[in-house]
């Protein structure tokens, strides 16, 4: 036994000695073929290649496993649908195919109405507390009542706007009425919306001033009047519509005339009541004009082809048109002197591009008479005590901003309008002591309590 034990235990130190040889090749191995700094590179790209084939093989592995059991859940899902649509299948006879059907088509029809109303709705909010009125003529009085003062007059078309209601009447506001009118006589809400589209109106609204109204609608055609900015219009939409870069605006409920569209901005918009005194006006202009004589009209001064702003020539001398009488209210205004205003050149320079600016397209005696609404307001104090504070002064000569005014004060004015100040300030008066002007074509005269015209102005 003591033998056997020695014999083993020999064995064993004889196997150790190998091992120790073992592992000393090996050490040798890899400190010469492995971690030799000459072999780095090499042994760690195939590191590299090792780690990352493993993970790969790892992967396949992976998805084998997961493969295996997803069929089985498929299975059983497939098969629940495939119940599902059998039973649906089985259920869909004939008759109930036919009701699927008509309840599709019936479900298309239902999904085009409903987008109209969508699009009405939409549209319509701006008469949730508005009204159109359907009959001409109609009344609105001071209170709920037929026995109530008349203060205006709606027409069809009207719109405005609802304050209150108690069914059967409405205190509405339409421009510049305040009142009460029967409920039967207007529309509300949609239906309001709906009827008044086809009462819509077009304004033009004037960009600049000094801009010229024509005959026709060509820079060719014959200047009937000027607009500065601001200046609103009824618009001719249908004749508008046939003509290329020009406005049709109506300058009288017979008169048109053309504006070219680079001045002009178009705003759509709704009629409104007309008060007591407005009708009154109306039928006062009216009966006026069935009596007044035809005005003298004076030729379209030479202007450069390529632009719409007023240019003018200086005149000749001409014989000075009296004021003919057609009106209780006009009255001809004779040429006087009276004192000189003492003013600088830069104050006459001032003056003469407002001129320009106002009354280009004017004779003279318009241009002069321009020039004394100016000094009457110096003199009057009630707009400074300059002419820059009385050309400048808040919603007066509004041609102040007009884009022309700094080239015209930087350039000069056409020699006739630096005439007319001058004469102006040395006193020479064609107005009196008339202060303001209008177009002849945008002032009631009848509502004027003394005027007289000149040109295509009214002074008042």
């Amino acid at each position: 036994m003591e033998e056997l034990a020695y014999s083993v235990l020999g064995l064993l130190l004889e196997m150790n000695k190998r091992t120790k040889l073992k592992i000393k090749n090996m050490q040798m191995f890899m400190t010469k073929y492995v971690f030799n700094s000459k072999y780095i590179v090499r042994n760690l790209l195939a590191a590299t290649l090792l780690i990352t084939f493993v993970g790969v093989i790892a992967g396949v592995i992976m998805m084998i496993d997961v493969n295996k059991e997803e069929p089985e859940e498929v299975a059983e899902s497939t098969a629940q649908e495939m119940t599902l649509y059998t039973y649906q299948s089985v259920s869909m006879d004939v008759e109930s195919i036919s009701k699927l059907k008509t309840s599709i088509e019936a479900s298309n029809e239902t999904g085009v109405e409903a987008n109209e109303p969508q699009m009405v709705s939409e549209s319509t909010g701006e008469f949730d507390s508005r009204f159109v009125a359907i009959e001409s003529n109609v009344n609105v009085r001071a209170e709920a009542t037929t026995e109530s003062d008349i203060v205006g007059t709606l027409n069809t078309g009207d719109v405005g706007d609802i304050i209150s209601s108690d069914g059967e009447w409405l205190n509405i506001k339409s421009g510049d009425v305040t009142g009460y009118v029967k409920a039967e006589f207007v529309l509300t809400g949609d239906d309001a919306y709906n009827y008044a589209a086809d009462y819509k109106i077009v304004k033009g609204v004037v960009t600049e001033s000094g801009v010229f109204i024509r005959e026709e609608a060509s820079t060719e055609s014959e200047v009937i009047g000027s607009a500065n900015a601001g200046d609103t219009f009824d618009v001719d939409s249908a004749t508008t519509a046939t003509v290329e870069g020009w406005v049709c605006v109506y300058l009288s409920d017979d008169v048109k005339g053309y504006i070219s569209a680079d001045y002009v901005s178009l705003e759509e918009g709704y009629s409104t009541a007309t008060t007591v005194e407005q009708e009154s006006d109306e039928e006062t202009s009216e009966d006026d004009s069935t009596e007044e004589p035809e005005e003298t009209t004076t030729e379209a001064p030479v202007e450069t082809p390529t632009t719409e702003a007023p240019v003018v020539e200086t005149p000749a001398e001409e014989p000075e048109q009296p004021a003919e009488e057609t009106d209780s209210n006009e009255v001809s205004v004779e040429t006087t002197y009276r004192d000189a205003v003492s003013l600088s050149a830069e104050d006459i320079n001032l003056m003469a591009a407002v001129i320009y600016l106002e009354s280009g397209s004017e004779s003279y005696e318009g241009q002069l008479a321009v020039a004394n609404v100016i000094i009457t307001r110096l003199k009057s104090g009630a707009y400074g005590s300059t002419i820059s504070d009385v050309v400048y002064a808040p919603y007066q000569f509004t041609v102040v901003s007009s884009p022309e005014m700094e080239g015209l004060i930087a350039n000069g004015a056409p020699a006739s309008c630096v005439q007319a100040a001058t004469e102006a300030a040395a006193g020479k008066n064609n107005v009196g002591n008339y202060m303001c002007f209008k177009p002849s074509w945008n002032v009631n005269t009848a509502s004027l309590g003394s005027y007289t015209i000149i040109g295509n102005h009214v002074f008042y």
